[in-house]
C-alpha cells in the first residue's frame, strides 16, 4: 500500500516582504555609498590643511620690514619666508567650514521660519563671510644668536615702542617665550618667539613674525 503523499503548497513570499528586503537593500547601498561620499570628502580637507598655506622664501630682508624695524643681527638669519595673506585665509577657513556649515541652519533657523525665501541665501552668505581678516605675513628665523634673550626682548621691545606698538603680556613655558606686539594705528602686528636651552651663551633660536595688509 502506498504511503499517502501530502499535496505540497509553494507559497511565494509576501509581496510586502519582498518590499522591505528590497528597501533594507536599498537603504545598505545608500548608506554604504554615503560613507565613501564622506570618506572622500574628509580626506580631501585633511589633505588640504596637511599642504598648509603656500610660503615663498625670501634671500634678503623686504623693504617694508626694514620700514618698520630694524631687524638686529642679520648676518645671524637662516631663513625668510612670506605667506600671502589669501594662502593664509585660505587654511583658517577651511578649518572653520565644518563647524559654520553645522551652525549655520540653527543660527538663522533662529532669526527667521525656515519658509522663508531668503533662508537659503542667508545661510549661503553664513558660511561663505570670512572668519577673520587674512593678512600677509614675513617670518625672520636666527639660530645662535650671540645675544642673550633678554637683551632681544628689549631691542624689539623699544624698536616697536618707537613706531607705537603696545606689548601683550609675555607667554613663557620652560626655556621657550612669546612676545606679541601690536600696533596702535593700525592692523599691524608682530609676533617675537625665542628659545633658549641655557646650556652657553646666546640664543639658541629667534623668530620674529610681522603681520599686515601692506606687505
Amino acid at each position: 500500500m502506498r504511503d499517502k503523499v501530502d499535496d505540497i503548497v509553494i507559497q511565494e513570499p509576501p509581496i510586502q516582504e519582498l518590499k522591505k528586503k528590497k528597501s533594507c537593500l536599498k537603504r545598505t547601498c545608500v548608506t554604504g555609498c554615503g560613507c565613501i561620499v564622506i570618506f572622500f570628502v574628509v580626506s580631501l580637507f585633511l589633505l588640504r590643511l596637511l599642504h598648509g598655506p603656500k610660503q615663498q622664501e625670501l634671500k634678503e630682508v623686504p623693504e617694508p620690514v626694514h620700514e618698520l624695524v630694524q631687524v638686529y643681527e642679520p648676518d645671524y638669519i637662516q631663513k625668510i619666508t612670506l605667506t600671502k595673506a589669501g594662502d593664509r585665509g585660505r587654511v583658517i577657513e577651511t578649518l572653520a567650514l565644518v563647524p559654520k556649515t553645522l551652525l549655520a541652519p540653527i543660527i538663522i533657523t533662529a532669526q527667521k521660519t525656515q519658509g522663508d525665501a531668503g533662508w537659503w541665501k542667508e545661510i549661503k552668505e553664513f558660511i561663505e563671510t570670512p572668519v577673520t581678516q587674512a593678512q600677509d605675513s614675513i617670518k625672520i628665523e636666527w639660530e645662535n644668536v650671540p645675544a642673550q634673550p633678554t637683551f632681544v626682548v628689549q631691542y624689539y621691545q623699544a624698536a616697536f615702542e618707537k613706531k607705537n606698538f603696545k606689548m601683550k603680556t609675555p607667554e613663557i613655558l620652560g626655556g621657550a617665550s612669546q612676545y606679541t606686539f601690536v600696533s596702535v594705528e593700525n592692523d599691524q602686528s608682530a609676533s617675537l618667539y625665542i628659545v633658549d636651552d641655557l646650556s652657553a651663551f646666546g640664543t639658541t633660536y629667534i623668530s620674529l613674525e610681522l603681520f599686515s595688509s601692506s606687505f
